[in-house]
């Protein structure tokens, strides 16, 4: 329990740069790093004391030590007996509790949403509903994610607004547009093409928007009736002209595949990641396990569409069924070969905002043990995003993006489940009520 939440000022704000639905320019974005995202954070010098400890990573927690963060950035971890209280200093204290990283999202949709899935197919996208998915993301304790398609650029402009300070929300890395083959999965707001021409110019528009990564939809999907998610849906010259195109200006890659021939395509042409793999075989895993492509089989969504908790027609929930059958499997076994692993739970149209934990409990029904699956879900998605040492880690130097657990998540990863406090750059962002107050 937080004993003094305590209130931030607003930051200044830079004039916008116009609609999200002008499509406005912006500098292209070629190279992740740690300076990518200039947020503004919080220039106050803050103490962060109560813990009963701080989890720096996954393999090294104190005891005993308050986190001090400055200008959105952990500048030193103290021992709590033995600090002296610096100049304007201000505290935030809590009843106990871990300090653990915050959490990354490697796959979701924040201008998709569940409780709407009609704006996504037949009305504008709403800048509205994506700022409270934004806040909700946080709320559940994911500090940065991967938007991996949005409508009409409304994403970049989420970003961006995030960046400015004039919304709250996670540290963003966002795609643009889908680039999608004519009338193929998610056709409706994404990119089609046809012909290497073509997508040589979608890639270039994308990056030329603002988008920090691109993304790519080799095969159908299951959320359709009329769609096979183990057909390819562009041809092989249409993929290499794209991931050839993105690379040669160092932008990451992340296709959506399900067929493992789809995946053995991808991973050969080196692409960053791929997304699902419901129905990866031998050959899928090995080109993965002998690669640097990481894979994110985002679990969690397959298992709720094949429950139809939202209502969907029963042929969708019965092509999610076949397919999360096939994931249990294909996952188990890719985890076993040494396939690289990340987390991402595919919010949006289908799944819940800022609910992350059951992936991660996915991930440990598939063989990972918690330390692994919290390590997934920080050090390595970090490492996914170009963001390695910035954010998934509290070490001196790493950006302040934290959440307050109820327990050590490496011993039960539903510790992480409604964290109390959340911290994004070092700012206040969620907190619940003291009842004393």
């Amino acid at each position: 329990m937080i004993h003094a939440a305590v209130s931030v000022p607003s930051p200044g704000r830079r004039p916008r740069h116009g609609s999200c639905l002008e499509n406005p320019p912006r500098s292209p974005r070629s190279r992740l790093g740690a300076d990518h995202h200039r947020y503004r954070g919080d220039h106050l010098l803050t103490r962060l004391t109560g813990a009963d400890a701080l989890l720096l990573d996954t393999t090294e927690a104190v005891t005993g030590h308050d986190l001090l963060i400055e200008d959105g950035t952990v500048v030193a971890v103290e021992p709590t007996a033995t600090a002296s209280p610096r100049e304007n200093e201000r505290r935030v204290s809590v009843d106990g509790g871990w300090v653990v990283p915050g959490l990354i999202d490697a796959h979701s949709h924040l201008t998709l949403h569940v409780e709407a899935p009609e704006v996504d197919a037949f009305y504008p996208p709403s800048p509205f509903l994506s700022a409270r998915a934004a806040q909700q993301t946080l709320a559940g304790g994911v500090t940065t994610c991967r938007d991996l398609g949005g409508h009409q650029h409304v994403d970049l402009e989420l970003r961006d607004a995030i960046e400015r300070g004039d919304v709250p929300g996670p540290r963003i890395l966002a795609a643009g547009k889908p680039i999608v083959a004519t009338g193929g999965h998610i056709h409706y707001f994404g990119r089609p093409v046809d012909g290497p021409y073509e997508a040589r110019k979608a890639v270039r528009e994308q990056i030329g928007a603002g988008a920090d990564l691109i993304k790519i939809m080799l095969t159908g999907g299951s959320a359709n009736v009329d769609e096979r998610p183990d057909a390819m849906q562009l041809r092989p010259d249409e993929i290499e002209a794209l991931v050839t195109e993105a690379q040669a200006v160092d932008v990451p890659v992340a296709v959506h595949a399900h067929s493992s021939a789809a995946v053995v395509l991808a991973v050969g042409l080196g692409v960053t990641s791929v997304e699902h793999a419901a129905l990866l075989d031998d050959d899928g895993i090995e080109a993965l396990r002998n690669s640097d492509t990481v894979l994110v089989p985002t679990q969690a969504v397959y298992r709720r569409i094949a429950d139809n908790v939202d209502g969907w027609d029963a042929r969708i929930a019965e092509n999610a069924t076949r397919l999360y059958q096939s994931k249990i499997d294909s996952l188990a076994r890719a985890l076993r070969a040494g396939v690289r692993i990340g987390v991402g739970s595919d919010s949006g149209r289908h799944f819940p905002h800022g609910q992350i934990l059951p992936e991660l409990l996915a991930l440990t029904e598939a063989g990972l043990d918690n330390t692994a699956a919290l390590r997934a879900a920080t050090v390595a998605n970090a490492d996914l995003l170009g963001l390695g040492g910035t954010v998934g880690v509290l070490h001196p130097g790493a950006s302040a993006d934290l959440l307050l657990a109820t327990g050590d998540p490496r011993d039960d990863l539903r510790h992480l489940r409604s964290p109390s406090l959340v911290l994004a750059r070092g700012r206040q962002v969620h907190a619940e009520p003291d009842p004393r107050a």
